[in-house]
């Protein structure tokens, strides 16, 4: 048997009375602070990494001057071998504070 063809007035005017859902079928809606605490945050990246703050702009010291009073430090110490770098941290602390208190 052929299904009848609704016109657009009967499909507005059965679509406008369908039956109303009970409440028992509507979910209830779930608050936005419910949902953020299910979702698992991002881990902040923190930097632990600490800097040292004398209080004293920062002093343009060239590579070449540390390495000169690095090279005469050596030669005063009787030119020991591998004490290249502390020859060298202890001739650039010597041009900082030099600086600093000029």
């Amino acid at each position: 048997m052929p299904r009848k063809k609704l016109t657009t007035t009967e499909v507005v005017s059965k679509t406008a009375t369908a039956p109303k859902a009970t409440a028992a079928a509507v979910k209830p809606a779930v608050s936005p602070a419910v949902n953020k605490a299910a979702k698992p945050r991002a881990k902040v990246a923190v930097s632990t990494h600490k800097t040292r703050t004398t209080g004293v702009a920062p002093v343009d010291i060239t590579a070449q001057q540390i390495a000169d009073l690095a090279y005469f430090i050596w030669l005063d110490r009787g030119c020991p071998i591998g004490t290249s770098e502390e020859d060298w941290f202890r001739a650039e602390s010597e041009l900082r504070a030099k600086a600093a208190t000029a």
